[in-house]
């Protein structure tokens, strides 16, 4: 009996396991698309690409956003933005809060200008909360996009044989039981 609900716990597990992930996928394919970050739960993450920010965030590493109110971001907070003159997100420090409300943001790098446009709401994506190397996926998510994306459908596709397989040898041995019970009634 223990071990029928071990089975059904792992399975439940890897089932929910696997939906998430092609949740995910879905997710990351869609926001690719339309040059949007993914967001779950209100957290997000990138890699970044330039040294705009360094030596506080190097180039490559993984910043962890999390979305607050527009409003609630203060002078020295590090924001995610989106630039729409560059058509891509950024990663600068707050330098400045307009009486307006507009933030004006500067990378960390001496040699970085202060941004031309300011921030508004429409274009604030989040406040940074983390960043780190994080074993090379910044690194990897920046030059091996498409492999990443190869990995993960591979994984999918395993966990989907391996769950097949788990259902139909689960399924054949309950009917093989069920025709010994039969056998042995006649």
């Amino acid at each position: 009996m223990t071990r029928k609900i071990l089975t059904f716990i792992i399975s439940a597990t890897s089932f929910t396991l696997l939906l998430l992930t092609l949740v995910l996928v879905f997710m990351g394919i869609v926001a690719a698309r339309e040059n949007r970050i993914v967001s779950v739960f209100g957290y997000s993450f990138a890699a970044v690409a330039t040294d705009s920010m360094a030596p506080t965030i190097e180039p490559k590493e993984i910043v962890v956003a999390k979305k607050t109110k527009f409003d609630a971001v203060r002078q020295g907070d590090i924001i995610v933005f989106y630039s729409a003159p560059h058509g891509a997100y950024f990663v600068h420090r707050v330098v400045e809060v307009r009486p307006d409300g507009e933030l004006v943001t500067k990378g960390d790098n001496p040699e970085a200008p202060i941004d031309a446009d300011p921030v508004t709401a429409a274009n604030y994506h989040g406040k940074v909360i983390a960043h780190g190397d994080f074993l090379g996926l910044g690194k990897l998510m920046l030059e091996r996009r498409s492999a990443v994306y190869a990995v993960i459908v591979v994984a999918l596709l395993l966990i989907i044989v391996i769950e097949t397989a788990s259902i139909v040898t689960t399924v054949i041995r309950k009917q093989k039981r069920e025709f010994m019970k039969k056998i042995e009634n006649k």
